[in-house]
């Protein structure tokens, strides 16, 4: 698999109508432009809702082997002495 080139992306997306301009890049993420749609603000917040469970899973986990926080436990991991 290639990468497209500038001229390529344009022909494809009509410019930058179709997509989001990556900041100090010459390219987009393609999609519908930012600040995007109901779905898109959708998905960010199903994204931190998984992420928080995930982490909320890990932690829970942890405090049942170890008897202390994640958090903690990284901070005695690598507190140096």
């Amino acid at each position: 698999m290639r990468d497209l080139t500038a001229k390529e992306i344009t022909m494809v997306s009509g410019g930058f109508s179709n997509g989001t301009k990556i900041p100090f890049m010459k390219g987009f993420l393609a999609g519908p432009n930012w600040p995007g749609t109901v779905t898109t603000l959708t998905g960010i917040g199903l994204a931190w809702n998984i992420g928080t469970a995930i982490g909320d899973t890990v932690n829970l986990f942890n405090t049942k082997v170890t008897g202390m926080s994640l958090g903690t436990a990284i901070y005695r991991t690598f507190k140096l002495r």
